[in-house]
């Protein structure tokens, strides 16, 4: 009975022990694959067939997109206008096409508000920066032997240097006689800055922030702003020469050492004396517009200081560009050099280079000389004697090249070109016509408005060509 009973018992014990078995076979007996997160640390291998939990998804950061900028900026003169004061409906409407148009004003200097024009430009849709024409580089002396008012004009603020034979910490003399060195062509009375000098560029920056700025009434700036606003310094002959390229009367006395000045030491002021404008112009938000007439482009890059004051600057204007000062287009060399050094500044400065502009053809040359080298926003076209035509202007602040794709180069040894997104850049400085260039498709010539595939750029001409 006993032998029956464990019988039994361990039949229903193998019974147990094969249902269990089967069960496990049934449960575990597929392979372990890990369909994600087999890695300590996670949150577990799933089983394949089962439905995983899925891991989080990290959001991608997307490549941002180029920023965008007006292909061409402009910046103007007032010079043009009258007082603010006095305008009468017609100056408006000139004045309007200027604040809506340039985004650089430089106005005439006047010494109160109901006078100046930068109220009135940066109360429009373009200025954005505007300031008052003054020099730096020497005082202007009047005909009656007193320094001007202010650094260019007439007036009584230097009166402590009320004539030419007073030792004035801020007029350089020369070594012999001590008079006020002035300009070599055959401007005597322009008289030569001591730019080393602090107090001298305090004296500046002070007499800019400080000039008297309460209208006679408050009629006199209807439809202005009536506090000031100027935000630009202009540094009209911001150089560092000596004698070369034919500058001053005699080499002056450097005051520091009582003996003739050495090239080094006039560079190495120059730059300290622009360093305490940089310091005070941060402090109140205002920007430097260097005026470099044609000294510091033509020894840029033979002197390192040139790129150090380059670095001091936010804007530098190349007041000779694609032509000389008296009309003649430049040679290729020159006009290679200038290209190259506001190319330079561009990519590797603080300074934004701001060229001359002309009305005609050659309005044309110079900004499509300006496109090869301009981007990041930084270049500007200047008219200061005469602004473009409402057609003209409507062209450049319309046009939208995109971004530029590749540097200006050489093609064929006859022309210049660059590719941007949406347009070609076309520049011949050479004396002869390069032949017809092909363009491998239609393109309309800013210019003229023709549509074309192919183009003939003659001598000293350049062409801003957008896709269609």
């Amino acid at each position: 009975m006993r032998q029956t009973i464990r019988r039994v018992l361990l039949i229903g014990l193998l019974i147990i022990l094969v249902v269990a078995l089967l069960q496990s076979i049934k449960t575990y007996g597929e392979p372990t694959l890990c369909t994600f997160c087999c890695n300590p640390g996670c949150d577990g291998a799933r089983i394949l067939g089962s439905t995983p939990t899925p891991a989080p998804t990290a959001t991608p950061i997307p490549t941002p997109e180029p920023e965008a900028f007006a292909t061409v900026d402009i910046a103007c003169a007032a010079y043009g206008l009258p007082t603010r004061s006095s305008a009468d409906a017609g100056d408006l409407v000139v004045a309007d096409v200027i604040r809506d148009s340039c985004k650089i004003v430089v106005d005439w200097w006047y010494p109160q508000i109901a006078q100046l024009w930068c109220p009135y430009m940066m109360d429009g849709l373009k200025t954005t920066y505007c300031g008052s024409y003054d020099n730096y580089g020497f005082i202007y002396s009047t005909d009656d032997g007193t320094l001007g008012g202010r650094l260019y004009g007439d007036g009584g603020v230097f009166q402590a240097c009320s004539n030419e034979t007073d030792v004035c910490g801020w007029v350089l003399k020369d070594n012999d006689a001590l008079i006020p060195v002035a300009h070599g062509f055959g401007l005597d009375h322009e008289k030569l800055t001591d730019r080393g000098n602090a107090d001298f560029n305090n004296f500046f920056m002070d007499y800019f922030e400080d000039m008297p700025d309460t209208p006679a009434s408050l009629a006199e700036i209807e439809g202005t702003y009536i506090t000031r606003e100027t935000n630009l310094r202009f540094l009209d002959n911001f150089h560092s020469w000596i004698l070369e390229d034919g500058g001053w009367s005699d080499t002056p006395m450097n005051p520091r050492t009582n003996a003739d000045y050495a090239q080094s030491q006039m560079d190495a002021d120059v730059l300290a004396g622009v360093q305490v404008l940089r310091a005070r112009a941060d402090l109140t938000g205002t920007v430097l517009f260097a005026n470099i007439w044609s000294d510091v482009e033509s020894h840029y890059f033979d002197r390192a200081v040139y790129a150090q004051l380059m670095d001091e600057v936010d804007f530098a204007l190349f007041e000779e560009w694609v032509y000389d000062w008296q009309g003649p287009a430049e040679s290729e060399t020159i006009w290679l050099r200038r290209v190259n050094a506001a190319q330079d500044m561009i990519k590797n400065r603080r300074a934004a280079p701001v060229v001359d502009g002309r009305s005609g053809v050659s309005l044309w040359y110079g900004l499509a000389s300006l496109l090869l080298v301009k981007e990041n926003g930084k270049g500007m076209i200047w008219f200061q004697s005469d602004i473009p035509t409402s057609g003209d202007l409507t062209k450049m602040l319309t046009l939208d090249c995109g971004i530029p794709t590749e540097d200006y180069h050489l093609v064929t040894n006859s022309y210049y070109r660059r590719d941007w997104v949406s347009c070609i850049i076309l520049v011949n400085p050479k004396t002869g016509s390069t032949g017809s260039i092909s363009l491998g498709g239609n393109y309309t010539n800013l210019e003229t408005g023709d549509t074309v595939s192919s183009i003939t750029l003659s001598a000293k001409t350049g062409a801003i060509l957008v896709v269609q």
